[in-house]
């Protein structure tokens, strides 16, 4: 099981950069700049209002009327948050649940079932997906490290999307869409020092021509190592830097071209517990994790009529992760076509295909992961269609739905929906939907091989690991949803959404025992994935806003979750903390954009309730953030963010696969200078 490390070889990484460099260098060629300011920071509070949502029917609408337990996160949010990091930023969602592991992990999830890979969410940037099944499944947020003042908006379903999105967007999708190039002219620069962040951003956009613009950008951040409530040091630093351009291309007033490129490189430490067949078997070992990716996109959106549009996306991805246990390397290549047509006056017809291929390689195997085979290429096929009907003109609207996708893994998967849609006055909305979604099976799940522990020798007998082994015939996990909402209105100024939910699940993941497996110098007693627990989980999430004027408002939101599984008794393990590994109650208090004294002052106060993680028991905890901003010059402001204002230090998550210390986050301070030119 133990092989040597192999990095890629140099053909490879000239492909690589050489697919990165051309994008980039088309970015940056500049024939003149125009400055240009963030106009979403002064739209009128019915424009926040209605900040569109692309994710329920692939196309820009306002929230109000749709069918979805839908949230968005806008660019003024992001630029009043204290944060830097895109996980974090989710907390601003009702109904989501993010807990912090140590510097450099997160544990991000929307419904239940949260973790370090938690599943059943999937990501998207601008439509690529972000979402990993090389090893395990789900979306590393570290790697994630978005510049947020190029993001117009995050786009949130809390519930399942698949019949457009496809597999594993079960519990929620996140969609971060960026900025038009022509929205980011001219200049920005952002320095921050803190007691645990260190950043340094850049940005400039200009003008090619009337029809074509231009933004690039880089940053560099560090966080410093945590420690535990023994005030032992995590070694769990973090080093990150990202380049990238993006460019808007409009040749005709019908057509839209998009190209984007991103290279970013990282480095994050790491304590996890390694094994070894000889004494003393198993030992802490404190190590680097390095990685590395590099994406290009480009998408044709075209006009043909006021009744028909069409768009063709395609994409490549290249991710690297080099470091013990086991590290990766993926290349993937999708492409996509969708078309839109309005048939008379009451249906407007979507329908599409996809096509994506990854290809996968193991690196650094060591006895205690490794994975057979070394290398996969996987193919997945998809289409799908779905009718929007007017019953009722602007009252009454209908949305069936369906993705058919065939994996490698668990074949073809079929993912329907339906969702009614009654607006009864402007003030008034009331939906509700039902859905079928799969969260597919991972190639880890397939083809690992993870020691989780060992039982030294007695008396001269050969010590027993007990370990992972992947299974080949692992099922999808199945969930049918039943969802209801109300959303109220008030002008822009009051507004209220409540969503309830119901979800049954069936062929969840669970361990079975094997028979032992006796080798030259130890005795392996294996457990593998099989499809044995279902469930069911229940929830409410309320969230209200109030805005006083175009600079502040008051936002509220309160989540109760509730999930309850059964499992035969033969299965066992890695799966026993999954009904308390959510907490059942989240409230959050924001106040945004408050001015005094010419200083903006933002405030957020959360609480959050004991979740179980592991054995570990994680108590509900309070916390208030801060961030108060103040223009200095023209074009000049200075920042202070203070994080965890309430306690010197908490903890919020653990993770079940790496055995270290249980984290704190702590109270943190940062001062940022930003100057726009």
């Amino acid at each position: 099981m133990l092989t040597s490390f192999r990095t890629p070889n140099l053909l490879h990484k000239t492909r690589r950069l050489i697919a990165f460099v051309s994008l980039f260098m088309l970015g940056l060629y500049i024939s003149g700049a125009t400055a240009d300011v963030n106009g979403l920071l002064d739209l009128s509070l019915e424009d926040l209002a209605q900040t569109p949502v692309s994710l329920v029917s692939r196309k820009a609408e306002a929230p109000f009327g749709l069918p979805a337990a839908v949230s968005v996160i806008t660019a003024k949010e992001l630029y009043h948050s204290s944060t830097f990091n895109l996980a974090e930023a989710l907390r601003l969602v009702p109904g989501f649940h993010v807990g912090r592991i140590d510097a450099n992990k997160w544990a991000v999830s929307a419904r239940g079932f949260n973790g370090r890979y938690a599943n059943k969410v999937l990501g998207l940037i601008d439509g690529r997906s972000i979402y990993t099944t090389a090893t395990a499944a789900g979306v590393f947020w570290e790697m994630q490290d978005i510049l947020l003042a190029d993001l117009d908006r995050v786009e949130v379903i809390r519930g399942p999307g698949a019949s457009l999105w496809g597999a594993n967007a079960v519990n929620g999708v996140v969609n971060l869409v960026s900025k038009e190039a022509i929205a980011t002219q001219g200049g920005h620069l952002r320095l921050g020092i803190g007691t645990e962040d260190q950043l340094l951003q850049g940005r400039y956009g200009g003008r090619i021509n009337e029809q074509t613009y231009y933004r690039a950008y880089g940053h560099f951040g560090r966080r410093d190592d945590l420690k535990s409530k023994s005030d032992i040091a995590a070694n769990d630093s973090w080093d990150s830097w990202k380049m990238g351009t993006r460019l808007d291309w409009r040749p005709a007033v019908r057509d839209h071209i998009t190209l984007i490129a991103d290279l970013q490189q990282g480095d994050m430490a790491q304590t996890a517990l390694l094994f070894s067949p000889e004494a003393p078997y198993s030992d802490f070992d404190q190590h680097r994790i390095q990685f590395s990716s590099i994406s290009t996109s480009w998408r044709w959106q075209r006009e043909v009529s006021d009744r028909s549009d069409f768009s063709l996306f395609s994409y490549y991805e290249n991710l690297e992760r080099r470091g013990p246990p086991a590290g990766e390397l993926s290349d993937i290549w999708n492409s996509e076509f969708q078309h839109r047509i309005s048939l008379g006056n009451r249906h407007e017809l979507l329908w599409g295909l996809q096509y994506r291929l990854t290809a996968i390689e193991r690196m650094n195997q060591t006895f205690t992961a490794s994975f057979s085979p070394r290398t996969r290429q996987l193919s997945l096929f998809g289409g799908f269609a779905q009718d929007d009907i007017s019953l009722v003109t602007n009252r009454l609207r209908l949305i069936l739905g369906a993705k058919l996708e065939h994996n490698e893994f668990t074949g073809l998967e079929f993912q329907p929906n339906a969702r009614l849609a009654w607006t009864p006055t402007a003030r008034h909305a009331l939906w509700a939907a039902t859905s079928r979604a799969v969260r597919s099976s991972s190639s880890g799940e397939n083809d690992v091989r993870l020691l989780l522990g060992v039982l030294p020798p007695v008396e001269g007998a050969l010590p027993v690991f007990l370990g992972l082994v992947g299974n080949p015939d692992f099922r999808a996990e199945t969930m049918h949803a039943f969802e209801a909402g109300y959303r109220y209105r008030y002008g822009g100024l009051l507004s209220l959404d409540v969503a309830t939910f119901a979800n049954d699940y069936t062929d969840l993941f669970a361990v079975e025992g094997t028979p032992l497996m006796r080798f030259d110098d130890h005795v392996l007693r294996a457990v593998t994935p099989q499809n044995q627990i279902s469930g069911r989980s229940y929830g409410v999430e309320i969230s209200g806003n109030y805005k006083w004027s175009n600079s502040w408002s008051l936002n509220t939101a309160y989540a109760f979750f509730h999930l309850k599984l059964k499992s035969p008794e033969a299965s066992s393990g890695l799966h026993g903390d999954q009904e308390k590994n959510t907490p059942r109650h989240i409230f959050t208090l924001a106040l945004q954009g408050l001015n005094i004294l010419s200083t903006d002052l933002n405030a957020t106060l959360r609480r959050v309730g004991p979740v179980l993680v592991n054995t570990t028991n994680i108590p509900a905890y309070s916390e208030l953030d801060l961030y108060v901003n103040r223009l200095v010059a023209d074009q000049t402001s200075i920042s202070l963010s203070l994080q965890n204002m309430l306690h010197s230090s908490h903890a919020e998550y653990s993770t079940r696969l790496l055995t270290v210390p249980l984290m704190q986050a702590q109270r943190a301070f940062t001062l940022t200078l930003v100057r726009e030119f």
